[in-house]
């Protein structure tokens, strides 16, 4: 959830150019900026609370998951 919203908003706070430089805001308003990575996050709790999905069990979850991270570090 806090993927986007996260890492950019805290990019920001560090350094502002290193994600977008000042004279982007010409022509990429601050509003704009606030809809893509804001509303991200917000729509994403929402979904959270609002959306049933059936989870896998701990075991299998896990078990996919460092099978799939292993065979990205061996490729």
């Amino acid at each position: 959830v806090l993927g986007v919203f996260g890492l950019f908003w805290s990019l920001w706070l560090i350094d502002r150019s290193l994600v977008m430089p000042k004279y982007f805001d010409l022509y990429f308003p601050y509003w704009l900026n606030h809809t893509m990575h804001t509303f991200v996050f917000v729509f994403a709790c929402l979904e959270m609370v609002t959306a049933y999905r059936p989870y896998p069990s701990r075991i299998f979850g896990m078990t996919t998951h460092i099978c799939i991270q292993l065979s990205y570090l061996i490729w």
